[in-house]
């Protein structure tokens, strides 16, 4: 949910402290309007009014009958009677026959209060909640609280002329008359479309509210899930009568169809499952965001604590479903963009206790590239939802076993590849595969030429969808990318049962050279300034072999006592501070760079556009950098010795910034382009400038800025092919 994800992320500026807030919801069937909490929804359908609380496992149920028509002490008499012959012993609150005052969302009323309990288990199943409104009308109100645990419920809703009887809530009046089977297909056909139609529909509406920033798809997704629990429970109904069948079906008339449809509502199931409960897995950050609405936690600190945690939570609920074949390597993508918000409340954290100027720039960064990452998988997801569904709606209308097995095949290429991108990259080829009914074997193969190692894998494809996002391995010691040029990518798919080729696509592509950089995600279409990470080299032998020059150099200037590079240690002789600890040593680094014989080139750089640069390794080979390649240098060697550094764009140039310790929130502003470097104090001035945090806002507050926090390479999945 990438747009909730976004929308809480605001709230880490912390909230002040708010009054409850209440929104009216008026019916115009019923001529009446009510206020209910500000956080819940309200659907109007089936004849009923539903309000959702945004717990998973309640859910309320309203109705209105006008005043006169329902005498309220027969009511509550009536009521109470039946519930008692319907629970007996189980239930374990009963209030006879009076009612108690209450107070619906600022509405004084009446009510009888009741709560059942599960023989079993002994968790409480359901809640009756019976009120009356002084305003003109009656309410008759059911609630119920359902748990997972819980096998049995009762139907929700109460009047005088009826009782409860224990049935499982929503059995009416889904399920078709007779229970024929072509009955059953031709409902289940139904659902299918249904469902595949209100998918696309509000995947488009989806995309445009994210895009738009904007929250306006959040009652329609609540819609879409709650259609999906109703089509579930349709599902699984359907399912259980089929499998009643099997004995008048199995082997004779229908046999073919009767599978079919078995298999349908397995597949229909699955999904529906899935989505359910992504859908609920949000509740941690909403149950966050309705707290953090009412003003309840103390300080800015513990509100970031709690939407920490809650984000959390998120990823473990994630982690818990059952992902259908179809998302097994788009899900995990997916989960994995939640490490990203995390860090982002990190850097607001940091920021808020720190005054950290530099943390708070990037968190800003963070949120503005994370929704558009989740929104793709999310689409992706919907993409694969409405397929499915369409899949299974032609499956069911197939008459017989006769014809021939139609396997569907869709696939995209990419178009250009990067190749120090590429191990960053999800896929180079994305390939759907799926058949009318039945199982086939399928080999498939994808190879790009001059780059990549072959691909090969046999896959079992049925009518469930199978997604496979394929990346051949790069070739192992590659030797000619030092410049692009044009090659082929090659697909193919083949029936092995039969030998028939499916699929036999070669394509033309670019393959730039190791050294191209670009800021364009080509998988996503978004702007991708932490790109730059894949270029850090701080395990290359090269720069390890600069680290030692380093230490070399510092114990040459300094003296036998500043014999390393103890990163955030205090190692030095006494009286050198944690700063001054800091700064030699990037001077160190500096005077190393330029021992070796690396000069600042001052060639074009723009930050904008596809852009040449060499690699920290290829940087000292060369002896030759640009500013941003000379960066990078200093950023890996700086990472190589365990200390914080970010890289710094401003228009037409590139710096680094190094904090000063650890967790300090304070940075020097490193110019890494003074080369050559002899460590004198007129030089050493402009090499290392300490910034206060109003100095470095000044000095990021333009357009065109991006600061790229090195520490983020391995949470956002970029490295480098070496």
């Amino acid at each position: 949910m990438a747009a909730l994800f976004a929308a809480v992320m605001l709230l880490s500026a912390f909230p002040a402290a708010a009054e409850q807030a209440y929104t009216t919801y008026t019916s115009e069937a019923l001529r009446l309007s009510f206020q209910v909490d500000a956080g819940y929804s309200v659907t109007e359908r089936d004849g009923y009014i539903w309000v959702y609380p945004g717990e998973t496992a309640s859910n309320f149920r309203l109705t209105w009958a006008e005043e006169g028509d329902v005498n309220k002490e027969d009511f509550f008499a009536q009521t109470g009677e039946a519930l008692r012959a319907a629970m007996g012993g189980s239930m374990v609150y009963d209030p006879g026959t009076q009612s108690q005052p209450m107070d619906m969302r600022g509405i004084p009323m009446d009510a009888m209060m009741y709560a059942y309990t599960d023989a079993q288990s002994g968790q409480i199943i359901e809640g009756a909640y019976l009120w009356e409104q002084r305003e003109g009308y009656s309410i008759l109100y059911g609630a119920a609280y359902i748990p997972a645990e819980a096998d049995a419920v009762l139907s929700g809703l109460v009047l005088a002329s009826q009782t409860f009887s224990p049935v499982a809530e929503g059995a009416q009046e889904k399920v078709p008359e007779g229970g024929a089977l072509s009955e059953w297909m031709a409902a289940l056909y139904q659902d299918c479309m249904e469902i595949a139609q209100a998918t696309a529909a509000f995947a488009r509406s989806y995309q445009a509210s994210v895009n738009n920033a904007d929250t306006a798809y959040a009652a329609e997704m609540q819609a879409y899930a709650a259609l999906c629990r109703e089509k579930l429970e349709k599902v699984s109904a359907c399912r259980s009568a089929l499998e009643g069948m099997k004995g008048m079906v199995s082997g004779g008339e229908g046999a073919f169809q009767y599978e079919n449809a078995l298999e349908a509502c397995r597949i229909a199931e699955s999904l529906l499952a899935f989505y359910i409960g992504y859908y609920d897995s949000s509740d941690p950050l909403g149950a966050y965001q309705q707290k953090a609405a009412q003003g309840m936690y103390a300080s800015e600190a513990d509100s970031l604590n709690a939407m920490y945690i809650a984000m959390g939570d998120v990823k473990e609920n994630y982690q818990a479903l059952a992902c259908p074949p179809a998302m097994t390597q788009t899900w995990p993508l997916y989960i994995r963009q939640i490490d990203a918000f995390q860090e982002k409340l990190y850097a607001d954290y940091k920021a808020a206790l720190l005054d950290d100027a530099l943390m708070d720039f990037s968190a800003t960064q963070l949120l503005m590239r994370q929704p558009y990452l989740m929104l793709r998988y999310e689409i992706l997801m919907y993409a694969v939802i409405e397929q499915q569904f369409v899949n299974l709606a032609n499956m069911l209308t197939l008459e017989d076993d006769t014809g021939e097995q139609q396997i569907w095949v869709d696939y995209s290429m990419a178009e250009e590849i990067y190749p120090n991108l590429y191990p960053s990259m999800d896929s180079a080829v994305n390939l759907a595969l799926s058949t009318d009914a039945g199982k086939t074997r399928l080999l498939v193969e994808v190879e790009i030429e001059g780059f990549s190692q072959k691909y090969q894998r046999t896959v079992n494809v049925g009518p469930e969808i199978t997604y496979l996002m394929i990346k051949p391995p790069a070739m192992s010691g590659l030797t000619s990318l030092g410049s692009g040029r044009e090659t082929q990518i090659t697909l193919r798919v083949t029936q092995m049962d039969t030998g028939e080729l499916l699929v036999a696509e070669s394509k033309t592509i670019t393959l730039h050279s190791i050294y191209d950089f670009t800021m364009l995600n080509s998988e996503f279409g978004v702007i991708e300034p932490y790109n730059l990470l894949a270029w850090l080299r701080p395990d290359a032998e090269e720069v390890l072999a600069l680290r030692r020059e380093a230490i070399y150099w510092l114990e040459t200037n300094a003296g036998a006592g500043y014999s390393s590079l103890p990163g955030y240690q205090l190692a030095y002789p006494d009286g050198t501070d944690e700063p001054s600890t800091t700064v030699l040593q990037a001077m160190a680094i500096q005077g190393a760079i330029s021992d070796i014989g690396v000069r600042y080139n001052m060639g074009p750089y723009s930050f904008g556009g596809s852009q040449r640069v060499l690699t920290p390794d290829a940087v000292i080979q060369s002896r030759s950098g640009i500013c941003i390649e000379t960066a990078l240098l200093m950023a890996s060697a700086l990472q190589s010795a365990q200390m914080h550094a970010m890289i710094i764009i401003t228009p037409g140039h590139a710096q680094v910034a190094l904090e000063t310790w650890e967790n300090s929130g304070t940075y020097y502003l490193l110019e890494t382009t003074m080369l050559p470097y002899n460590a004198t104090e007129e030089e050493t001035m402009p090499f290392a400038r300490f910034l206060t945090a109003d100095e470095w806002r000044e000095y990021l507050s333009g357009d065109g800025v991006y600061v790229i926090d090195c520490d983020l390479a391995q949470t956002l999945g970029i490295r480098g092919l070496a």
